[in-house]
């Protein structure tokens, strides 16, 4: 039984395949400091990721530290989340094919599970519906 419950929470951070590069990674923020910006509305339903970055200029968007943390700690994550992809910008990497990776959270219902994995930036379409972005307050603190 106790290792089981090792196991499991060994198991919690998201993994990174070892042929990928880390281009960005933020700190472990105050996860009491943190709100969630919904991503802006276009008029196609999706956003570039380019644009994106310009709307979060000036903000301490959370990485996978803060995504490892939430997933051991599911009691933490708000409730706002579920229905939507909840992206941790902070945290970017590439592949051998030079697109570029974030991590994601998202909870299925049908399992009333939370789970984590990994949105491609490159061809995965972010969504003005259902994605988005957790940062710290921090910035807006000081």
């Amino acid at each position: 039984m106790i290792l089981d419950k090792m196991r499991k929470v060994e198991d919690t951070d998201l993994k990174v395949p070892k042929e990928w590069g880390l281009l960005k990674d933020v700190g472990l923020y105050n996860i009491n400091n943190i709100f969630r910006t919904h991503i802006h509305k276009s008029s196609s339903g999706h956003i570039l990721f380019s644009d994106l970055l310009k709307q979060l200029s000036g903000f301490d968007v959370l990485g996978i530290k803060n995504l490892n943390y939430l997933f051991a700690n599911q009691s933490l994550i708000q409730e706002d989340c579920k229905g939507k992809e909840t992206l941790f910008l902070g945290t970017i990497y590439v592949d051998e094919q030079n697109r570029l990776w974030t991590p994601k959270l998202y909870y299925l219902s049908f399992h009333e599970e939370w789970r984590n994995g990994w949105f491609c930036l490159s061809v995965d379409r972010i969504s003005c519906h259902c994605s988005i972005v957790l940062i710290s307050d921090n910035i807006l603190n000081n």
